[in-house]
């Protein structure tokens, strides 16, 4: 782009152009109120799953003045996540969002909310909200902070041109994202028949026995046992903060990455592997990896290479590796993550203990019956993995090609 083109984008900053508002404080419900509650980790992944966002109590009035429209932008600004943003690309059911959450929206007609959310979602805002947040344990955002975040603002048809030229790569990475919804949804829905409402196939031939146990009866054939006898779950490495680097070979998998059913691609780096890291610390394709502080219980299929396992997570590791994707599935399964929170403790901070968690005890169904299962969910689990990995591909090119756009590089 030549200069004196370039000379008609001003610089801005965001208080500028936008207008800032906090989220509304109430507790989340599982119980239908009728409102939905947008938390932090809703906005963390590619896609939102408002299947999965709680509801809340809230009046009409404040329902009103926190509800969430077309074209809001939404920053979250305290914990790990802090500066992760979601620009609502289009009207959601009737919904509000929560205290921890920054709303942003446009006070200028010149300024294109999907142009500024385009940037405001973008690593070049994280990496500025990383370098100006304040607070050790857990980084905040405000604000105060946020408002003196700059870019350039070009007319009015050149963002809305930019903002087109995102949205295709936006809009591949939402279907999917979608595609992956369903086909996890599936295999969700398969275990919760087979294991958990015992509507196996072929379910009427067998009979039903007494465990012996509070779990009363069972299917003839299947056993108690804790989850130890199947698996194995080995902590991460202590990996010193001081030797991470802006870049580096090898990518350090943190509790942030871990969210329930997602793995958010987003690390710190280390030039070289720690001679005393023990050799499970390298993660491949397929690793099953669980939170183990903070948000206790989360489980993920992760993807990628050169993947080193931090601390506070905790890999999951068959015994048979015919049993992967029944364990993966037992762990995302309501019932057994609620053991899991009941399990963790700590005041300031749940904890969840590998040992503990082996301790558990489940119905364990016969091993034909866990094969038959694995050999039904095992392409739908790869072809996630691949969609997952074609979202990565996606994400990166869109983001390279973002800051040549929004700084004139590329003429649109």
């Amino acid at each position: 782009m030549n200069t004196q083109t370039l000379q008609k984008w001003n610089k801005v900053r965001l208080d500028e152009i936008a207008d800032f508002q906090y989220g509304y404080t109430a507790s989340s419900k599982e119980d239908d109120t009728g409102t939905k509650l947008l938390r932090i980790t809703d906005i963390v992944p590619d896609l939102i799953d408002w299947e999965t966002v709680p509801f809340c109590d809230i009046d009409e009035k404040d329902a009103k003045q926190y509800g969430i429209k077309k074209g809001d932008i939404l920053i979250a600004r305290t914990g790990a996540t802090a500066g992760y943003a979601k620009f609502i690309r289009r009207q959601p059911e009737k919904s509000v969002f929560a205290s921890y959450l920054i709303r942003l929206t446009m006070k200028k007609a010149d300024a294109s909310s999907e142009y500024v959310g385009r940037i405001i979602e973008s690593d070049t805002f994280k990496q500025f909200v990383a370098s100006h947040a304040s607070g050790s344990a857990q980084p905040h955002a405000n604000a105060p902070i946020l408002k003196d975040f700059e870019f350039l603002l070009p007319d009015l048809k050149t963002q809305v041109s930019v903002a087109n030229i995102l949205s295709v790569y936006d809009d591949l990475i939402e279907n999917n994202a979608l595609r992956i919804q369903i086909l996890e949804q599936i295999a969700q829905a398969t275990y919760t028949e087979w294991f958990v409402n015992l509507h196996f196939p072929d379910h009427e031939k067998v009979k039903m026995t007494d465990s012996g146990t509070d779990f009363g009866k069972i299917p003839e054939g299947w056993a108690i046992s804790n989850i130890g006898s199947i698996l194995d779950i080995k902590s991460g490495h202590t990996f010193k903060s001081k030797s991470y680097t802006p870049i580096g070979s090898f990518k350090i998998v943190t509790i942030k990455n871990i969210h329930d059913g997602k793995f958010v691609d987003d690390f710190n780096y280390i030039p070289e592997i720690p001679k005393n890291m023990p050799d499970h610390c390298r993660l491949s394709d397929g690793d099953i990896l669980l939170s183990l502080t903070g948000n206790v219980g989360r489980v993920c299929i992760i993807y990628g290479e050169n993947l080193l396992l931090n601390q506070r997570v905790g890999k999951i590791v068959p015994k048979d590796m015919l049993f992967k994707n029944f364990i993966y599935s037992l762990f995302r399964s309501d019932n057994f993550k609620r053991q899991l929170e009941l399990l963790s403790n700590g005041v300031a901070q749940q904890n969840l203990s590998p040992v503990q968690t082996l301790d558990l005890k489940i119905i364990l169904p016969p091993k034909m019956l866990i094969v038959q299962y694995e050999h039904f969910v095992e392409n739908l689990s790869s072809l996630s993995i691949d969609l997952n990995k074609q979202n990565k591909n996606l994400r990166q090119t869109r983001d390279l090609l973002l800051p040549k756009l929004v700084t004139g590089e590329i003429q649109v």
